[in-house]
C-alpha cells in the first residue's frame, strides 16, 4: 500500500506517539493549505527501521544511514530521517546519503521550510553551501508564515546572507532589510542596501511574521520601532522617502513621536528628502 507524508505522520502518531518531539506541529502542519505536500507516494518501510534511521541520520553515522537506504531506498523520503540528518551532529556527508538516494532537495516540509532554510538555521552553513552548488532554489520555501531563506538568514544567521545573494537570491519582498533594521543590524543592512535593496520597500502579503503584520511600513520604520538610532541614521543616508504611512496612518515621524524617541524625531525632522532626484 503507497501513502504520502500526511500518512505516513499519521502512521508515526499511532504507533510511537511520544517518540517524536516534533509531532504536535505536524499535527498542525496538516491543516494548513500551504504545504507543499511530497508530489511522489511511498512504501513506508518497517517502523524499526525508520526509527533505526533516524537515530543514525541524527547521530551523524553516515555508514549504517547508507545501509539503511540501500535496504530501504524510500528512507530518502522520509520527513523524520531528513529533520534528524538536518538538527542532528552530522554535516554533508550524512545528508549527502539522502541527495543520493534521490531526495528532493528542494522539497518543503511545511512550516519548517526546506532543507535549504533549516541548514541555515541550524548554523550548517558548509551543509547550506553544499545544497546550494547542488542547485538548491534560494527563492522558494518559507519557515514559519513567510520567512524565506534570506529572511531567515538575516533573522537568525546573518553571516549567511551574502551566501545567498551570491547564490541570486531575491531582496525583493522578502522583508530582510525591515528585519535587520528592527535589528538595528548595520552590517547586514549596509550589505543589503549596497545589493540594491530598497530603501522604501513596502512588504506586499503574505506579510512576513519576523516584521509584524502591518503591511504598511517600511525599513525606517522598523528601525524606528526597534529603537535603533543608528540604523535610522544609516536609513537617512539613502533616498528615503517621509511621506509613506503605515496601516495606522503614521509616517515615520508620527511613529517616532509616538514611541517618544526624541532622537529619532530630531534626525528626521533634519532630513531632506531627495527622493525626487531619483
Amino acid at each position: 500500500m503507497y501513502i504520502c507524508l500526511m500518512a505516513e505522520t499519521l502512521y508515526a502518531e499511532r504507533l510511537i506517539p511520544n517518540l517524536y518531539p516534533s509531532l504536535k506541529l505536524l499535527r498542525a502542519m496538516k491543516k494548513s493549505s500551504t504545504i507543499n505536500w511530497f508530489t511522489r507516494c511511498h512504501t513506508p518501510p518497517p517502523q524499526p527501521i525508520i526509527d533505526a534511521a533516524v537515530v543514525a541520520a541524527r547521530a551523524g553515522l553516515v555508514e549504517e544511514l547508507a545501509s539503511l537506504v540501500r535496504d530501504y531506498p524510500n528512507l530518502a523520503h522520509s520527513t523524520y530521517v531528513h529533520w534528524a540528518a538536518l538538527e542532528g551532529k552530522g554535516g554533508i556527508s550524512t545528508y549527502q546519503v539522502l541527495i543520493d538516494g534521490g531526495c528532493n532537495i528542494n522539497i518543503s516540509f511545511g512550516y519548517t521550510g526546506s532543507p535549504l532554510i533549516n541548514a541555515i538555521h541550524y548554523n550548517k552553513f558548509p551543509l547550506a553551501r553544499h545544497l546550494l552548488s547542488l542547485g538548491a532554489n534560494p527563492n522558494i520555501n518559507h519557515r514559519g508564515v513567510s520567512l524565506g531563506p534570506l529572511g531567515v538568514a538575516t533573522s537568525y544567521r546573518p553571516g549567511f546572507v551574502v551566501d545567498l545573494l551570491d547564490a541570486g537570491a531575491s531582496i525583493e519582498n522578502t522583508g530582510a532589510l525591515h528585519i535587520a533594521a528592527t535589528k538595528g543590524d548595520l552590517e547586514t543592512m549596509r550589505l543589503l542596501l549596497d545589493r540594491g535593496a530598497d530603501v522604501n520597500e513596502v512588504i506586499k502579503p503574505p506579510f512576513n511574521a519576523s516584521v509584524g503584520y502591518h503591511g504598511r511600513r517600511p525599513p525606517i520604520h522598523r528601525a524606528i520601532e526597534g529603537g535603533h538610532l543608528e540604523a535610522i541614521t544609516l536609513l537617512l543616508q539613502y533616498p528615503v522617502r517621509l511621506d509613506i504611512i503605515d496601516e495606522d496612518g503614521l509616517t515615520a515621524a508620527e511613529l517616532a513621536k509616538v514611541y517618544g524617541f526624541e532622537a529619532a524625531e530630531d534626525a528626521l525632522s533634519r532630513y531632506k528628502d531627495t527622493s525626487v532626484l531619483y
